[in-house]
């Protein structure tokens, strides 16, 4: 899978690259493309918390945890099986939706990269490319 990359404009720095890609998500809206953010530091698939309610998940009969991110600020979670809807596939992962609304859609490592995939930003393509292992 390839996606091409994303940028954003920082009044600071000027042009920055975003690793972010469409991800399909299933929804009581039907299915939804959202934007992922590849994060190789995140453990878990992340969602913010509005996010239950759209994907129809009972959160009291999901596995309540907690997360930490930077800065070491300490967010409730909740632990759950996500379907990730891609061109001609689909992967289910764990995942975790927070107690935040806030919170950026993060695409992590758990059941995607360290068993499925291997993940390439590639600056000379300006893609973000997914290989099969």
């Amino acid at each position: 899978m390839i996606f091409p990359f994303q940028y954003k404009y920082l009044p600071e720095v000027g042009r920055v690259f975003v690793p972010n890609i469409k991800v399909g998500l299933k929804t009581i809206d039907g299915i939804i493309e959202y934007d992922f953010l590849v994060d190789t530091g995140s453990d878990l698939t992340t969602l913010p918390f509005y996010m239950a309610k759209k994907l129809e998940i009972n959160l009291s009969k999901a596995k309540a945890s907690n997360t930490q991110g930077i800065g070491g600020h300490a967010v409730k979670t909740w632990l759950i099986e996500l379907p990730l809807i891609f061109p001609n596939n689909t992967i289910v992962v764990r995942a975790s939706i927070t107690y935040e609304n806030s919170t950026p859609f993060l695409l992590g490592r758990v059941d995607f990269l360290d068993v499925l995939y291997s993940w390439n930003f590639n600056a000379k393509k300006k893609t973000v490319e997914f290989e099969k292992l």
